[in-house]
């Protein structure tokens, strides 16, 4: 795998990540996750910080408490600028 290929790869659970901790129009607000099931959520169960930490340090995700995050406002208006592309 190439570092471009790692990269890619890096992003798309990074989005997944996201666009789980942001719902659809017709789900309202989802709240907290917690880590864990984040990590369940976009198939990456074995270190879910390592794809959540990059998001939380750009202030799309915020870590209330150990283990737990929710989707921030700037979280939710850049995936309705984007759109949730898969």
């Amino acid at each position: 795998m190439t570092d471009d290929d790692n990269t890619q790869q890096w992003d798309g659970y990074e989005r997944e990540a996201l666009y789980t901790l942001v719902p659809g129009d017709d789900q309202g607000w989802q709240g907290m996750w917690s880590v864990e099931d984040v990590g369940r959520e976009i198939d990456h169960s074995d270190d879910p910080m390592a794809v959540l930490r990059p998001l939380i340090n750009a202030g799309l995700v915020h870590e209330p408490a150990k283990g737990y995050v929710f989707a921030s406002r700037a979280g939710i208006k850049a995936v309705a600028m984007i759109g949730k592309v898969v």
